[in-house]
């Protein structure tokens, strides 16, 4: 496994991007892939079936370390994101980021949530670091979910404060940064 560093020319090796996507506007998968490209080694865009995958085939392969895995069907999330995921690991990824076609992260992003995940898990058992989410037309924060030990959900609603990390059960998939080897340890 690659190690985390604070080294800008390391900050990206070893890192996937996962980029899931169906029937979205190649345009903006190819502006979201440029972008993701300046964060991570690499950029899996998974497509789940789409009606023009041979646009968005023609988009990513103008890119460089962009690859466009087309599955069949709309297989659903999880199973493109465990393809995208088995194909990060023959690539040689370390690290794996998720991404919807429709997400904006801002510059530094990925490198904000490796750090995140560092320093936590120099100190405890980490699964992922996931971002705080801001609607960005009505500004509300969305709510996390913490189970409790008899299965009970609390909704824990961030302050965008930017505080100290909290531990959480469930996150939106978008923004969600692991390592393989956490996946090793969970499963797909």
């Amino acid at each position: 496994m690659i190690p985390i560093s604070d080294s800008p020319a390391d900050s990206a090796r070893g890192i996937f991007a996962v980029l899931v996507t169906y029937n979205p506007d190649p345009a903006k998968v190819a502006s979201l892939a440029a972008l993701l490209r300046s964060q991570v080694e690499r950029v899996l865009v998974v497509d789940n079936g789409s009606a023009n995958a041979a646009a968005l085939a023609a988009a990513c392969a103008a890119l460089p370390a962009v690859t466009l895995l087309s599955l069949d069907s709309n297989t659903g999330i999880a199973h493109a994101q465990n393809a995208g995921v088995a194909l990060a690991r023959q690539q040689g990824a370390c690290y794996i980021v998720y991404f919807d076609q429709d997400s904006t992260p801002p510059d530094g992003f990925v490198a904000t949530l490796r750090r995140s995940f560092a320093a936590l898990s120099a100190h405890a058992k980490v699964a992922a670091t996931v971002p705080v989410f801001r609607h960005a037309r009505d500004g509300f924060y969305y709510p996390l979910i913490l189970l409790g030990r008899f299965g009970l959900r609390t909704k824990i609603v961030p302050d965008g404060a930017g505080g100290a990390p909290f531990v959480i059960s469930m996150a939106i998939s978008s923004g969600t940064f692991t390592s393989i080897a956490v996946l090793d340890d969970v499963g797909p």
